[in-house]
């Protein structure tokens, strides 16, 4: 593969997942190296999220829609690599997609009987089942708590975990709730809404909402069951005098005499028992009790019951309830206020006066999160970042956050925090105590006489009052002794920031007043470079029609500790990429030149006109 083929890539060109699962949460997109053409389209589908894992940490995330992978898309990326848009280089990234869409019918059961202490029978045993449903509403949660690094993550992989949640939080949901167990049929949607809502945050800690949470069937031990078959055979078989004489009946029935007189023996002791008792239970049977409805509230943010008319009464006229305090009773489809019904109604509006309303919210001051070197720095206030940029530690290109931004943005995007950063209209005056030398075009000067050192800093500035938009970049072409471009490592730029020899750097530093600079140290530069020239180019100048006719009063400096020179660059038109300078090494020495040539057709023009034999275009 040639150089210049390399810098574009050749690799993946669409990346996308066709789910024909149904129970697939997580898939990784596979591929070799995990490599990623610049420009590759994506094709995120509906109830599907893309998200990018940039060397362990998770970067951009994509949601439905095509893309097309471009720096302008991939700022966390862009800004953890330290992308300047100088080439449309392939990249390595991990790529996750993740369902959205609803899972349903998950099995959920005890798997031994729960003990529970009813208010009527006492402690008992119960079994219930049922089905949940989930969906994913954080993908990230889910990437970095659950899936991990599996290239495939299904619904199985994780059923038990929530399955176990699910049945822990039923235990104490019927627990607390106190309902009567003859009660909780006519309950389950009340059961199932409860029990979904103190299991959703467990779920949330995983990024999973529960979507419905269904009890299907809650069963009694089978002695349970009898007891309540007898009770329900008491009731069809009317009073107590009629269930006496079938209980006695029924008994002599069951007895196998051995003879006939035995059997009349028999019947006649128990027709005499049975009308003694029939007698005695009927000169002294007792009414039946009033059946008083049972009533539950919330008091205290917790279910108390179940209670009877005179203990509601009780808890009204100790005012420990207002008129918007919750209650059920049997036959109520859902909660009420207690002062919606009638037996409760006067005493409430006459005990208990209406609580006042909540005070208003506290708008809370809007939180900022922005890129400050390569690190995530916030939460921010705007008086934060007003007093960053008073420091000039940001700029307008600097990358921000805050809450409903679906993509990081440069803070020239963003309308409260545009006007925090004016570039100055002037050229910056002289730094501190150096003397400032201006250097003519064609001009050659030794270095080391010039400045003192030969180790210095090369910075390139502007006025960007008509090139806000402009992505303009500083890259360095380190030459042999044929002025030609030897291996591709000899080529500085963005995605390269030094060369072997740390000779060369790219670096950034706002306490100086430049907005593109280089660190040079000629003393420890390969041997067999015998040139360096510094260029300056607009990404995708001739695409969006920019040109540096608009980028006004553009000079570069060469300084160190005692000398600065400095070269104004004028009269450019159409000019997307322009060699400001060549520093260049003659009879062991280093001379400087200043250039200030223009190229209309980019910093591709520039490479091919300086790649040597090495050099496969």
């Amino acid at each position: 593969m040639g150089f210049w083929d390399k810098l574009k890539g050749e690799f993946i060109d669409i990346i996308e997942w066709l789910d024909e699962s149904d129970n697939t949460i997580v898939y990784k997109f596979e591929r070799y190296g995990n490599e990623i053409k610049y420009g590759a389209k994506l094709i995120v589908r509906e109830s599907q999220t893309a998200i990018f894992v940039n060397e362990g940490k998770i970067a951009d995330i994509f949601k439905p829609g095509t893309y097309t992978l471009e720096t302008k898309n991939m700022p966390i990326m862009t800004t953890l690599n330290n992308w300047a848009h100088g080439f449309k280089s392939p990249f390595k990234a991990e790529v996750y997609f993740v369902s959205n869409k609803i899972f349903s019918n998950l099995k959920w059961g005890t798997k031994n009987p729960i003990i529970l202490r009813d208010p009527e029978f006492g402690p008992i045993r119960i079994r219930a089942f049922g089905t949940f449903s989930i969906r994913v509403k954080d993908p990230v949660s889910v990437v970095r708590s659950v899936s991990g690094t599996s290239s495939q993550f299904t619904v199985q992989s994780i059923h038990d975990n929530l399955r176990n949640f699910a049945i822990s939080r039923f235990t104490d949901a019927v627990s607390t709730s106190r309902i009567p167990i003859l009660d909780l049929a006519a309950s389950y949607d009340e059961l199932g809404n409860f029990i979904k809502s103190k299991i959703s945050p467990d779920f949330e800690e995983f990024g999973f909402e529960v979507v419905s949470f269904v009890v299907e069937n809650v069963s009694l031990p089978e002695e349970v069951e009898k007891v309540l078959d007898k009770r329900t055979s008491m009731g069809i078989i009317g009073n107590l005098n009629s269930y006496t004489q079938f209980q006695v009946s029924e008994s002599m029935t069951k007895n196998n005499l051995s003879s006939p007189i035995s059997d009349i023996l028999s019947l006649g002791v128990g027709l005499s028992m049975s009308n003694q008792l029939v007698n005695n239970l009927s000169s002294k049977q007792i009414p039946p009790p009033i059946k008083q409805d049972s009533y539950y509230i919330y008091l205290n943010n917790q279910k108390e019951g179940p209670l009877n008319l005179n203990q509601v009464i009780d808890l009204i006229k100790s005012n420990k309830v207002n008129n918007d305090t919750l209650i059920w009773k049997n036959g109520l489809l859902e909660w009420v206020k207690i002062s919606s019904l009638t037996e409760f109604k006067n005493l409430v509006n006459e005990n208990i006066p209406t609580l006042p309303p909540p005070p208003p919210l506290q708008i809370e001051e809007k939180k900022y999160f922005i890129y400050l070197d390569n690190n995530k720095v916030g939460p921010l206030t705007k008086q934060d970042i007003i007093n960053l940029a008073d420091n000039k530690r940001i700029n307008n290109k600097t990358l921000v956050w805050f809450s409903n931004l679906t993509d990081w943005k440069t803070i020239s995007e963003i309308e409260e925090l545009k006007n925090i950063i004016k570039d100055d209209n002037i050229l910056p005056p002289p730094i501190k105590n150096k003397i400032v030398k201006d250097i003519i075009k064609g001009q050659k000067l030794t270095i080391d006489i010039e400045i003192g050192s030969n180790k210095f800093l090369f910075g390139a500035n502007w006025n960007n009052s008509e090139c806000q938009d402009y992505d303009i970049d500083l890259s360095v072409l380190l030459l042999g002794k044929n002025k030609k471009l030897q291996k591709e490592e000899d080529f500085i730029f963005y995605n390269n920031k030094e060369d072997k020899n740390r000779s060369i750097k790219l670096v950034e530093n706002f306490d100086l007043p430049y907005k593109k600079l280089a660190d040079i140290n000629l003393e420890n530069i390969s041997t067999d470079i015998y040139s360096l020239l510094f260029v300056l180019t607009i990404f995708d100048g001739i695409k969006n029609n920019q040109k540096f006719e608009n980028v006004k009063e553009l000079y570069f400096d060469v300084f160190s500790n005692e000398n600065i020179l400095r070269h104004s660059i004028k009269d450019l038109k159409d000019e997307t990429a322009i060699i400001l300078a060549e520093i260049y090494k003659k009879n062991q020495e280093w001379k400087i030149q200043a250039i200030g040539e223009g190229y209309k057709l980019g910093l591709d023009s520039i490479i091919k006109e300086y790649a040597g034999a090495n050099i496969n275009l």
